[in-house]
Order: structure tokens, then sequence, then C-alpha cells
């Protein structure tokens, strides 16, 4: 159940007053169905990242759509689903939607699984779990120009709203600085490195030739440690701030521990039975002036090597999204996405989704695209638990929200996880037939350039770094 408590922008003091009153009116007689309640005011709050910040709770949550125009900054838990393995995608979406689909289809659950299912999760991920969606006790929710406060219930009986009415004391409605000081590194370690990398390439074009695959997408985890531990709300604004076209996202499940991230691969987001998904592929830096980012856009639309890169995604896109809906088509050609130091292929789809389809079966159907496992998607996974030198945890895996009526999750590329003074880089490159072990090894480079941008390392001192270690051969 929905209740809007005010049409008017109230202010912090007027806002708790008139929840507490609201709360202690309420029926707690709501039968034998799982109740979700969620009520919500008008609440004068201009960026919902800073108000997080601000936050003196260990559960938070962040999502940024710019596309969708949505903002949304949780804190608390009112609720959790996770777990330590993935059987399926959709008996953990029937968990979580069992708890809103009679009272509530607009409240949205946040969070994601692990890349892999099946697989248990190593200690570095050990507070995401496989998977891991939270229903947020509070929230500020910016759809547009409408900016709401609100709660959320499971529950609702007397011993549940006295503890909400004691916890919402806590809440703070001033935003912080998202500005401060950046630790200096103290070490780089890349896993890969170098010269390992090159033979994971040769690995994987052997297997190329062999037929046994025809693109294989192979990983490498950048570790930063640092001085002491950075602001990470400082990091994602600056981030969220310098990539358009992007998805930004925080998952905080407890203090010192977050994934953070803006990828520009929307997974897919349901309206209804409506679906969209888009397929990106092939990568060029962007241009240091026009003529020559022309010239890198030109160069992606006509590589044989990149638009067959893109091909293998958008095809399996196509395929998988017509096993799920009555009808599906793209809805232009072929063109550039351009991002702030990058530029992709590009091409949008639009399904009606038939039935009675779940997030469960969009998920299982769409998960691992090309673009972050390789072609064909399933049968590749081996490969990559048997290649990659780490866990990948919840690094390229879907991560966003679920309601009964609607759903958004993208792939959690462009990401790093964050652990006290540790920062954990992940970046991706799609290996073809064709490809090159030093201009791969530069895509990986480029692709967390505005991690090194605001954590201040750059290529130069990564190498030296590793040269100090005896990780790269001379």
């Amino acid at each position: 159940m929905f209740k809007r408590i005010s049409e008017i922008k109230l202010t912090p003091d007027q806002i708790k007053e008139t929840f507490v009153d609201y709360l202690n009116s309420l029926s707690t007689n709501y039968g034998e169905f799982p109740t979700v309640l969620q009520i919500a005011a008008p609440v004068l709050i201009s960026d919902p990242l800073a108000w997080l910040k601000n936050q003196r709770f260990k559960e938070k949550n962040y999502w940024y759509d710019k596309k969708a125009d949505l903002e949304i900054a949780g804190i608390g838990v009112a609720h959790m689903i996770n777990g330590e393995l993935i059987s399926d995608y959709s008996t953990v979406i029937q968990d979580i939607q069992k708890y809103s689909s009679f009272t509530c289809n607009k409240c949205r659950y946040f969070g994601g699984f692990s890349f892999y299912k099946n697989v248990l999760i190593n200690d570095e991920w050990r507070s995401f779990g496989a998977y891991r969606f939270v229903l947020p006790l509070f929230e500020i929710t910016k759809d547009g120009e409408t900016v709401l406060f609100k709660c959320n219930l499971i529950h609702p009986d007397r011993e549940v709203i006295g503890k909400l009415i004691q916890t919402l004391e806590k809440v703070s409605f001033k935003e912080s600085s998202l500005i401060s000081e950046i630790p200096a590194i103290i070490n780089i370690i890349s896993r890969p490195e170098k010269t390992e990398w090159q033979k994971l390439i040769n690995s994987a074009l052997y297997h190329i030739h062999s037929a046994d695959y025809e693109k294989i997408v192979l990983a490498r985890k950048t570790e930063v440690e640092m001085e002491s531990q950075p602001d990470v709300f400082t990091v994602l604004s600056v981030l969220r701030n310098t990539n358009h076209h992007t998805v930004s996202f925080l998952f905080q499940p407890e203090e010192n521990t977050a994934f953070i991230g803006t990828t520009p691969e929307l997974l897919y987001r349901r309206e209804g039975r409506n679906l969209f998904s888009e397929a990106v592929a092939g990568t060029r830096p962007r241009g240091k002036n026009k003529v020559d980012d022309d010239k890198l856009a030109n160069e992606l639309l006509t590589s044989e090597k990149e638009l067959r890169e893109h091909k293998y995604v958008a095809r399996s896109l196509q395929t998988n999204l017509s096993h799920l809906c009555e009808q599906v088509e793209p809805t232009k050609e072929v063109s550039v996405l351009k991002l702030s130091q990058l530029q992709h292929l590009y091409l949008p789809f639009i399904g009606l989704l038939r039935p009675d389809t779940t997030d469960g079966d969009i998920l299982e159907a769409m998960h691992p695209t090309p673009a972050v496992g390789g072609y064909p998607e399933k049968s590749v996974l081996p490969i990559l638990q048997e290649t990659e030198p780490f866990n990948r945890g919840w690094y390229a895996a879907p991560v966003g929200w679920t309601a009964v009526d609607s759903a958004t999750f993208a792939v959690a590329i462009r990401s790093a996880l964050i652990i006290k003074n540790r920062f954990f880089l992940y970046s991706g490159a799609g290996i073809v037939d064709g490809s090159s072990p030093d201009k791969e090894w530069e895509e990986l480079d480029n692709k967390i350039y505005h991690y090194k941008k605001v954590l201040k390392f750059d290529s130069k001192s990564l190498e030296k770094h590793q040269q100090l270690l005896g990780l790269l051969a001379h």
C-alpha cells in the first residue's frame, strides 16, 4: 500500500511530526497476507547523494538513471532477501515480489547478483553474498521534478511501528559536501599483470581459432591501496558528474565496504510489459578535438573487428528478446554512443513481453551478455572461471532494482569494490579473431580512466609499482 501523506514540501521537523502522527494512527489489522506499507511526503532535498552521505546508517543504496530521470538514495533495511548461492534468478525474484505484489506494487528492492550462478562467493565479496536485495527503511526518491521522502514497513504491527518511529529520529535532512581530499596511493597491483595477460590472450585466441568460441571477454582486477579510506561518495559524485549516458550505483551493505560504478550498459528496463534494452560493444577513446573525435568514431563504425564484436551482442540480444517477447525490434540503426572518455557501438531494442514473463525469466535469458562474457554466452563461462586469476564477484553482473510493475537492471561494469583503504577496479576486453594483447591492455586502462583520474594515478605509476614488485619482465 502506498500513501502520500502530504501534498506540500515539508520542513524536517514537519516531516518527522507528520510521519509520527500518521504511523501512530495506523490500524495494524492487515490479515494473513505479507504486507508492505510505503508512506511518502514531498521534501526539500536537491542532491540525494549528498543527503545519503550525511546519514548515520550502515546500510546505504544509491541509484541514478539519467535517461529515466530517476534518482534514489536509501538507508537502513525494512526487508532483505539474500543468499550465498544462486540456483536460479526466478526463485530470488519470486521471494522478493511475494512481499509486495498484494499491497505495494511500486516498492523497489535494490541490489544485485554475483556474476556466476552456483559458485560460492569469495571473502572479498562476503558482505554482498551471491545475491542481496534490500527494501530501504527510508529513501529519497527524485523522479523528474518530484522529490519524496519515503519510509517502508513490512508487517506494520505496533512493535515495528514503534521501532521505526525511534529510528526516524536518526534521519538527517541536511546534505553533506561531496568534496574531500583523496588519500595518497601506497601500492598498485594488477591481476593479471601484463606478461600474464599476453598469455591469457593467446590462450583465448587458441580457443577462438579452434572454433570453440567466437568471442571471449577477459577481465582484469587492479588493486589500489591508499594511505587511508577515501570518501566513496566523493568518488561516486565525480564519476556521476563526468559520465553522461550512464547509470550510477552504490551498494553499501556495511560500513567501510561498498560497490560503486557508472555503467553505460543497460541490461533492461521494464515498464509493465514494455521492455527496453541496448546492445553496446566495441570501443574507441574520445578524440582531443572534434576532427579527431569524428575520425575515431568513423574508425569504430567501419572496423571489421569492432562491428563483428558488436554483432555478437546485438544478435544474442535479439534472439533472447524474441524468446521473451511477442514482438521485438531495434529502434534505429547502429550508431556511436559517446561517453566522456570512450565511445561505443550502440543499438537500442524495444519489445512487448509475453504475458506472465517475470524479471527472473528476463535475467535467466539475458545474463551474461556477450559484451561481458563472450559468445556463445553460456558455454564460455567455464573458460572464464578457469582463466581469470580472480573471482568476479558482482563485477559485470546484473545490479539494479525490481518492483511488481517495473524494474531496471544494468550490467555492473566501470565498477569498483571498496574495502576500507583498498579500491578494486575491474575492466574487461572482448577477445575476437584479430585481437592484439597490447591494444586490449590499453583498452583495459581506458575503461578505468575515470577512477585513475579521481584517485590520481596513471599508467606510468601503475607500471612503476609493478616493476618495483618484480611483476614485469624486462
